[in-house]
């Protein structure tokens, strides 16, 4: 009803809830385990990495980045959002589809995060920002502007989603491969948000998808920002485009200047009837 109403964020907040006590259970030693899967520190970070409701690739990734000791401990992470995936899907009668999927979601990322890094360590080249690479791959744009290395991203998290006779599995499957499929990550975007009840024209991010951004790119104003980070992440690709979109913007924004003869006839024709 919520999402009906236009109250879409009520809806995702709900949807990614989880309580605290979910990651507290891995801090503790349970049983013939030798240690802990997670440290105690790590339990609010992870709990608000969990709780996220912008699961837009490049987000989750700077979340990695932002949240306290996730970025020093991310193999640890990864277990323990595995574990999770797999606790709610064998919960019996209360089996969490949503939330084990966002938690398989969060733990492809960051595996995938985890190879990015082997990959360029083997390389060797220390002058590499790893992370802002691995943020611009995801959002390098194909010939037609769509963002197509993040599309296949996604459907490839998608397509290792183990639990495949799940209902919320097949409902992707079947977005994916219909007629004139939306992009990747809507679909996975309304699997665990929930779908909206108004298709609202709401600004996000160029960048990490966040909604309602303050800033705008100062030379084309055609693209939006959260800040000055996401700007410079996305300037690799913008940069290429920003000439382009400005001279559209200053086309379309362009004020069509009143015809002095016309305007002078239409206020005849009204004075007269």
């Amino acid at each position: 009803m919520a999402a009906f109403v236009g109250h879409h964020n009520c809806v995702a907040v709900i949807n990614n809830y989880i309580p605290k006590s979910e990651v507290d259970y891995y801090t503790r030693i349970h049983g013939l385990e030798m240690q802990q899967y997670l440290m105690p520190f790590l339990s609010d970070s992870l709990h608000k990495f969990i709780m996220e409701v912008n699961i837009h690739p490049v987000k989750v990734v700077l979340n990695l980045q932002n949240l306290a000791g996730l970025a020093d401990h991310l193999p640890d992470i990864k277990k323990v959002v595995e574990m999770m995936c797999e606790k709610e899907m064998k919960r019996g009668p209360e089996t969490n589809e949503t939330m084990a999927f966002k938690f398989h979601y969060l733990a492809y990322t960051i595996d995938e995060l985890l190879k990015f890094k082997q990959k360029k360590e083997k390389a060797d080249d220390k002058k590499i920002d790893v992370v802002e690479l691995f943020i611009r791959n995801l959002l390098k744009p194909g010939k037609d502007g769509h963002l197509e290395s993040m599309d296949a991203f996604i459907k490839e998290c998608i397509r290792e989603f183990p639990y495949r006779e799940s209902t919320l599995f097949r409902q992707m499957v079947t977005s994916l491969t219909g007629l004139d499929p939306p992009s990747a990550l809507s679909i996975i975007n309304a699997a665990i948000n929930g779908q909206k009840g108004f298709i609202d024209n709401i600004s996000v991010c160029s960048t990490c998808g966040e909604e309602k951004p303050a800033k705008k790119c100062s030379k084309c104003k055609a693209v939006q920002y959260c800040d000055r980070n996401c700007q410079r992440l996305h300037w690799h690709w913008h940069k290429k485009a920003c000439q382009r979109l400005s001279q559209g913007v200053e086309t379309t924004e362009a004020p069509v200047k009143p015809d002095a003869a016309e305007l002078s006839s239409e206020i005849q024709n009204l004075l007269i009837s």
